[in-house]
């Protein structure tokens, strides 16, 4: 995540003490519902149908605005709590999936995702969070998508698989996102069992280089030959939604399908007259 201009913005290493004032204001605005969840919207290249949604937490914090995650959780990571934010927005995410499946038709196969660090993956905590969220709701587990962040921090692959294996056989899917970065490695597609592949935004935005619609085409023949399902993020104009699809892509995110949103909000351009609660 990028942090610019913002609270954390030039951020180096500060004394703990001040680490952990900043870190308590976050975990207590967590606790205050200070913190709203936002959905962007995944679209299918083929059909332009809405897909499923993308949580993103946003911070409304008192004399400051709304904050982005990038001005919160680096300071979550660096003091060892990112699964109070993950705890929470998992919670959030499913009860927004139970409430849309009762007032909106959800198309076959509807999916929230949410973000896991590379930290929280090797914690078996993640595996009771998802359960007791989905036990909650009453939800079946393929509406869930988790998406890995960071891969370059996970340095207990051997446990990350086997919590991974776990979560899949709850029937939980699981994505790896910014593929393409430095910080989304190759290897990790080797040793975690994906679902699904998300091609970092600069791709989309530098299409007109070889060496980008090379990689492109070379992501989505690795996914077919395992199965994987592609999006393409950082979509914003007509053409790159063209190029992208004609490449191969069948899912996409960015700006120029639909920007991130309260939760009802975000649904109401695509779902047919809702069918009351």
């Amino acid at each position: 995540m990028v942090v610019t201009g913002r609270w954390w913005a030039g951020r180096r290493r500060r004394p703990d003490h001040v680490i952990d004032l900043e870190l308590a204001e976050i975990i207590a605005a967590i606790g205050d519902g200070e913190l709203v969840p936002h959905y962007q919207p995944l679209v299918s290249f083929q059909s332009g149908r809405l897909l499923g949604v993308e949580a993103l937490a946003r911070w409304d914090r008192p004399g400051a605005g709304r904050l982005s995650p990038g001005a919160f959780v680096p300071c979550l990571e660096e003091g060892r709590r990112m699964t109070d934010l993950t705890s929470w927005m998992i919670d959030r995410a499913c009860a927004d999936l139970d409430r849309w499946r009762r007032l909106f038709r959800l198309p076959v196969g509807f999916r929230v995702a949410v973000n896991v660090s590379a930290t929280e993956l090797v914690d078996r905590r993640l595996l009771r969070l998802v359960g007791e969220a989905l036990q909650r709701y009453r939800l079946a587990a393929d509406g869930l998508c988790l998406e890995l962040t960071e891969t370059a921090a996970v340095e207990d692959l051997a446990t990350a698989a086997e919590v991974v294996r776990e979560l899949r056989a709850l029937g939980t899917r699981f994505a790896l996102d910014d593929f393409g970065t430095g910080s989304a490695r190759r290897d990790v597609l080797d040793q975690l069992p994906f679902d699904m592949v998300k091609i970092d935004r600069s791709y989309a935005a530098s299409l007109a280089s070889a060496d980008s619609l090379a990689f492109i085409s070379e992501v989505v023949a690795l996914a077919e030959e395992r199965r994987l399902e592609v999006v393409a993020e950082g979509i914003e104009t007509p053409e790159q939604f063209a190029a992208l699809r004609s490449l191969g892509c069948r899912q996409g995110q960015g700006f120029g399908l639909g920007r991130p949103a309260p939760a009802d909000v975000v649904l109401a351009p695509w779902m047919p007259a809702p069918a009351g609660i």
